[in-house]
């Protein structure tokens, strides 16, 4: 019986047709199951329920694999989500009880918010870390007022009087559970629970102790007919549907009574005959644990971990080691930190390199080292640089005790240290060092090739592309992924800021190919992310705007995300359509430190591009002191045209570039030129648009335009028209519009005739909301996102564009984006002053 929820059943029904993701918080027994269980029977769309374990909090991603029926639900985090946000697709993913769930399960619902349309619940009030700033809303679940527990007493006790009523309705304090069970006569709901418990059979006390044990719905067909006749009558269970049947204890707080009121030792022998019994290992080993059979729990935790990968294998080796009291115990329990430090949960790993570190004896180098080069890496992570580095300066120095395989590995990682921590001419000498000893003693040596590699590209030495090639094509043959990935990143990131975007290009997209077929998605994620930030150097703003819409339509983390945001909305300012994405300029511009910086450059790109030169001018000003110093010349070059534009003298100030912004300077000399002395300024647009052509297709095609105005101030008409009129036709192909309204301009201050850009007015053949969904994509929102500011359901959505690609002609987000933006007439044209 549902009483007093209405309007908040009426908000939470709107907000899931919106896409959205909700937390629905309360205390224990306030009824958030209920509203759940009304909320999916309504849904048309398919509901995938799961839930955190009180005793399995340890396990990640259990309560996903609950939800989507996928026992074997592992991998990174990127590949978790990927799986669940295919199988939900547009229906309803429900995660209950937030608070009993693991970090890695947290995580991987904040990359899914904004994708998949979420109802999750949880006895904490406030969001948890992990999901706060995903868009997901935290709805309160209040107490019932006095009128709707009136109600639900009198629904439970119709015999009772108005003074019985008032009564338990005061004790209560408008909790659902506590008024159905106070109904009852007990005076609070420990007592009514025992006393019912107190009319079962001692089988059926069993059952129902082992049942409250798991926390969890039971096959109803495990238990003996009686006994499900027995509990049913005491009202302390429920029966599920589906198929096969379940039962399950009615509250997660009836459980917790339960098993509160147990005796040691009969809550031991429960958890041994669970353990006994429970055919998965990884919880029967949790029950082993508890019953003390540590021995046969270690065994199944290892059983479990032999079919797991990433973070499950590397948590269930952390219980192996908890368990482990004989020989082997120290190796299992390095071997535990070691995976989980891989799986990025440095903390997890900490807390057994503790363990390891208080019981190792004085005079064992070797497992001394072991330990501190996995801290090492693990304080890092946590980016304590000092505290990483004093770490392997001790490891190496136990190490070179031990010396052979032990020391040159300890090597490796000392120098990969060192090379993050400022010191990468040392760093040089300790990867030569590793590197000859893996070769002498017929090691793995392509760790050691990744870490000379990466320490020489520190000290800009050109060794760095041999050895990082050498890294990669090793680790294939040894079988290690990680550093394979990693070198291949490296050598793809370098050759993007040297300016060889192609190579980059054919490289991003072998390593992409490469990380899905070894089942990364994150780093397959990472490759396509690359991709779309390498093509803004130098690609044509129509093919970004449709790879950057297709990502933003996934599940991604934020920095990706935000990445892929950025380079969209400069390719929307490139084609005239930058106010498509004013709101996420908005949004992004109200964060702090770097991120607000970037975006309150790009609203100066856009206001500049809009004529509106005071704006331009006062948000790259705001832009400047938060600015990273690599970007520094970025935001100097548009304070540059921002003050030329508003009829300024601009004073070119001092600041440091590297090759692939040193065309700044030389831009900024043209710009303080141009009033002044045009033919000398148009000598330094030239340098500069050679500098950028590289590195900054969109500053080098500006600085083109410059050098052919200002050689028509000059009075160079006949060098200027030819440069323009080969510029103009580059725009014209790839949609360039406000600039190709500059250079229009300035051919026609040359008396050259030219015809009005080409735009497209029509509607494509789609209707108004049709055309009004689409433009927001094209702005890189997601269906949710969409379905919200329109104020319809998310479905809904999903109808719209799925007519308007197939009027469109088109098969993907991306590429109708690319169509409604590509032809069209900018919002608001730039005037050549």
């Amino acid at each position: 019986m549902l009483v007093g929820r209405a309007s908040l059943l009426s908000d939470l029904r709107a907000r899931i047709d919106e896409g959205g993701a909700v937390v629905l918080t309360g205390d224990a027994g306030q009824g958030k199951t209920t509203v759940v269980e009304a909320l999916t029977a309504e849904q048309d769309a398919t509901a995938y329920v799961g839930g955190a374990l009180s005793t399995l909090t340890w396990l990640p991603f259990l309560p996903l694999a609950r939800a989507v029926g996928r026992p074997d639900l592992s991998g990174d985090l990127e590949q978790v989500a990927a799986v669940v946000a295919e199988i939900v697709g547009e229906g309803l993913l429900v995660v209950e009880d937030l608070h009993w769930s693991d970090d890695s399960t947290l995580a991987v619902l904040g990359r899914l918010a904004g994708t998949t349309t979420m109802l999750l619940t949880s006895r904490q009030q406030g969001l948890p870390e992990h999901l706060a700033d995903h868009g997901i809303d935290e709805v309160p679940l209040p107490a019932l007022g006095p009128g709707d527990a009136f109600e639900v007493v009198r629904s439970v006790r119709p015999d009772l009087d108005p003074a019985g009523v008032a009564a338990v309705v005061g004790r209560a304090e408008g909790n659902p559970l506590l008024l159905h069970e106070l109904a009852t006569g007990s005076t609070n709901l420990r007592t009514s629970v025992l006393a019912r418990v107190a009319r079962l059979s001692p089988t059926a006390v069993e059952w129902l102790e082992r049942l409250a044990l798991i926390q969890r719905p039971a096959r109803q067909d495990y238990f003996p007919r009686p006994v499900l006749d027995e509990l049913d009558a005491v009202q302390l269970v429920r029966r599920g549907p589906g198929e096969p049947p379940t039962v399950s204890i009615r509250h997660a707080t009836i459980a917790d009574i339960l098993i509160g009121d147990l005796p040691p030792d009969r809550l031991r022998l429960r958890h041994l005959q669970l353990g006994t019994v429970i055919a998965d290992p990884a919880e029967a080993a949790h029950h082993l644990e508890q019953a003390g059979e540590l021995d046969r729990a270690r065994d199944a935790a290892l059983a479990a971990a032999e079919n797991a990968r990433g973070l499950i294998r590397a948590h269930l080796l952390a219980v192996a080691a908890r368990c482990s009291t004989g020989p082997g115990t120290v190796q299992l329990r390095l071997d535990a930190a070691d995976a989980l430090q891989r799986a990025a949960d440095p903390g997890a790993a900490e807390a057994v390199l503790e363990a390891v570190l208080d019981a190792v004896e004085d005079d064992d180098d070797a497992t001394r080292a072991r330990a501190l080069m996995i801290r090492a890496r693990t304080r890092w992570y946590l980016l304590d640089d000092d505290a990483a580095r004093a770490a392997i300066e001790e490891a190496l120095s136990c190490a070179e005790r031990v010396g052979g395989a032990l020391e040159a590995e300890v090597r490796v990682e000392t120098a990969r240290t060192l090379t993050f921590a400022g010191d990468a001419e040392r760093a040089v000498a300790e990867a030569e060092r590793a590197l000859a000893a893996t070769h002498d003693l017929g090691l793995r040596c392509a760790r050691a090739h990744l870490a000379l590699g990466t320490a020489s590209y520190y000290v800009s030495s050109p060794r760095w592309e041999p050895e990082w090639t050498k890294a990669g094509e090793l680790a294939v043959t040894e079988g290690d992924a990680e550093t394979e990935l990693i070198a291949g990143n490296n050598i793809a990131e370098t050759y993007v800021a040297d300016g060889q975007l192609s190579r980059a290009l054919d490289l991003i997209d072998r390593m992409r190919d490469r990380a899905r077929e070894l089942e990364m998605l994150g780093w397959a994620e990472q490759f396509e992310v690359s991709r779309v930030n390498a093509s803004a150097h130098t690609g044509e703003p129509r093919d970004i705007v449709a790879a950057a819409t297709e990502l933003l339509g996934r599940a991604m983390v934020p920095r990706s995300r935000d990445q892929v945001q950025q380079v969209l909305i400069y390719a929307l300012i490139d084609l005239g359509q930058g106010h498509l994405a004013s709101t996420s300029m908005a949004v992004g511009a109200q964060t702090e430190g770097v991120a607000q910086a970037s975006y309150l450059l790009i609203q100066a790109e856009q206001a500049l591009a809009e004529g509106r030169n005071a704006d331009a001018r006062r948000l790259a000003d705001s832009a400047l002191p938060g600015t990273a110093s690599d970007e520094v010349p970025l935001t100097q070059r548009i304070r540059a045209w921002a003050t030329w534009e508003a009829g300024e003298q601009w004073a070119v100030p001092e600041f440091r570039t590297r090759e692939f912004t040193a065309g700044s300077l030389p831009e900024q000399q043209g710009v303080s030129l141009f009033d002044t002395d045009p033919a000398a300024a148009a000598a330094r647009f030239e340098e500069a648009a050679r500098l950028w052509s590289p590195y900054y297709v969109r500053a080098a095609l500006l600085c083109r335009w410059a050098q052919g105005e200002a050689l028509r101030r000059a009075g160079d008409e006949d060098r200027a028209r030819d440069l323009l009129l080969a510029l103009d036709a580059e725009l014209e192909a790839s949609g360039r519009k406000p600039l190709q309204q500059r250079v229009r301009r300035s051919l026609r201050l040359l008396g050259h005739r030219v015809a009005a850009p080409r735009t497209e007015r029509g509607d494509l053949g789609l209707t108004g909301r049709e055309r009004e969904v689409v433009d927001l994509v094209a702005g890189g929102l997601t269906n949710a996102e969409i379905a919200r500011r329109l104020g319809i359901g998310r479905p809904t959505v999903v109808r719209i564009l799925s007519t308007a690609m197939t009027t469109l002609g088109v098969t993907t987000r991306g590429q109708a984006a690319a169509v409604v933006t590509a032809g069209r007439e900018p919002a608001a044209s730039q005037v050549v002053r």
